[in-house]
């Protein structure tokens, strides 16, 4: 991500995205997760994000 995201916005991503971690789940669950909370919680269009994962592939 490039420039500002809101600080509510990054507690609506942050929240969500933890909590999945934190139970078990993988990155790129927990990080959709997160963007879902954006998209639902509100968002005033800048906040388009990527994730960007260095190593193997998992299977």
């Amino acid at each position: 991500m490039q420039g500002k995201i809101l600080d509510r916005n990054a507690v609506n991503f942050a929240v969500p995205f933890y909590d999945a971690l934190g139970a078990g789940r993988d990155l790129p669950f927990a990080f959709a997760l997160g963007q879902h909370a954006i998209a639902r919680y509100g968002k005033d269009g800048r906040e388009d994000g990527a994730i960007l994962l260095q190593g193997k592939p998992t299977e």
